[in-house]
């Protein structure tokens, strides 16, 4: 990265010490939202310090690390008060799970205890802070509100990059995150500001417009500032279709459409729907063999021939990385592109884009299993505990929101794999609450 790049590191190494300060500040609930969505919205992407011996120190370290640190410090009952419930066992087993996975193939102890960290970082801490900080409706409302807030956040920077090009990123660290051609889409620019890549920003836009509406329509969230949250959710939600993200644009609309006709109809039926769409496309490209030439054709209609040729190069890639998995069903391949498929030459034949097929070749059925759980584990139980003719009232909006923007990153996952700590705080926090309180409605 050269001299530029060690403004990317020293964000990252001096993220820690901001997020103390930002936990003198306010109150540690508040700091943690803070925390966690500002590293996430501004940290540099793909910078990574590697000491040997321990895990590489990079922006889902620097959160992690930091918030878990502070709390520490300055909340350290909180840490205390945590009492783990059946509910939690999924995501323990996902985090657990490399260690067997290592050893199964021969790769060692050390390797399996690397592992295992790596997921804390990503999954296990944000998971824990939304288990201990945000345990009832009060605070998952102003958990949803934080997620609105972080799309409102971007909405300049996403117009900036949208007239511009994509490029504060490398104007601020000096480096891009990706090849600019990443950008393009559309005859115009797909914005990609301080995350992965422009398919993430396209996917927090998304649930920040859902978070937005949902609190609004709720009526627990109307006015900010003296102005109408109505009109600020549509400016966010204009700006995720200005994302040029297809995937995000319609996972936006049938998340809206979920909610509404829920509401409206007392049924749960789209919201089933929704839960089962990820597990039934699994399924059937996994296990059963299809090859998903309906979709494709689907794609070209409705969209273009541009988004159906990409979507049958993923399948096309899936089909390759499925054969490598199905020699190590069970528990995977474990880490160190293993589970990848090359030439004689070494030249990888398969670009994996989706969470699914990285999950079912790095850890088999197992951990396929598990994250598919971990994901929709939270929307099931909303359904099981809180009756969909309750949904839309202010102190219940922000559990349900939550956990349809659970089950649309599981959707997003068969495609993409974008993993965003907010996503993973929140599902701490749904799980939380149907621990705490059942929902703290009729189940009838």
């Amino acid at each position: 990265m050269g001299a530029s790049g060690n403004v990317a590191l020293m964000a990252l190494l001096g993220w820690p010490l901001i997020t103390m300060g930002i936990f003198s500040a306010m109150s540690p609930r508040r700091a943690v939202l803070t925390s966690v969505i500002l590293g996430w919205l501004f940290l540099p992407e793909v910078a990574t310090l590697s000491i040997k011996g321990i895990p590489d120190y990079d922006k889902s370290a620097a959160i992690a690390l930091a918030v878990l640190l502070s709390t520490a410090l300055f909340d350290p009952r909180r840490i205390a008060s945590f009492k783990a419930n059946i509910y939690d066992l999924p995501m323990i087993l996902w985090i657990l799970g490399p260690f067997a996975t290592s050893i199964s193939n021969g790769l060692g102890a050390y390797d399996g205890v690397s592992a295992c960290i790596v997921e804390a970082l990503s999954w296990g801490i944000p998971y824990f802070m939304g288990r201990v900080y945000f345990s009832d409706q009060r605070a998952a409302h102003d958990l949803a509100v934080a997620f609105f807030l972080a799309g409102l956040l971007y909405v300049p920077f996403c117009l900036w990059e949208v007239k511009m090009h994509p490029h504060l990123h490398k104007s601020l660290y000096g480096f891009r995150q990706q090849g600019l051609n990443q950008t393009l889409r559309l005859g115009g620019y797909r914005p990609t500001v301080f995350l992965p890549h422009g398919i993430a920003v396209g996917m927090l836009m998304t649930s920040s417009a859902l978070c937005g509406y949902w609190l609004w329509i709720s009526g627990g969230f109307k006015k900010l500032f003296g102005v109408s949250v109505g009109w600020m959710v549509v400016g966010v939600a204009i700006t995720a279709v200005l994302c040029k993200s297809t995937g995000a644009i319609a996972l936006l609309i049938v998340g809206a459409v979920a909610l509404a006709w829920s509401h409206k109809s007392k049924s749960s039926l789209l919201i089933v729907c929704m839960i089962f769409a990820a597990p039934s496309y699994i399924t059937a490209r996994a296990l059963i063999g299809w090859d998903g030439v309906e979709i494709i054709e689907l794609s070209r209609i409705i969209v273009n021939d541009e988004r159906a040729a990409s979507l049958k190069w993923r399948i096309d890639a899936e089909d390759l990385l499925v054969e490598r998995a199905e020699m190590r069903a069970v528990l995977g391949w474990g880490r160190w592109r293993r589970w990848r498929v090359y030439d004689e030459r070494g030249r990888s034949l398969a670009v994996s884009d989706g969470f699914w097929i990285i999950a079912y070749g790095q850890r088999g059925l197992v951990g396929l299993v598990l994250i598919v759980v971990v994901s929709l584990l939270p929307i099931v139980l909303v359904l099981r505990f809180h009756a969909v003719r309750f949904w839309r009232g202010p102190g219940a909006a922000g559990i349900e929101v939550l956990s349809i923007v659970q089950a649309l990153y599981m959707i997003d996952y068969l495609f993409n794999f974008m993993l965003n700590p907010i996503v993973v705080v929140s599902l701490g926090a749904v799980i939380s609450n149907v621990c705490a309180a059942r929902m703290r409605a009729p189940t009838t």
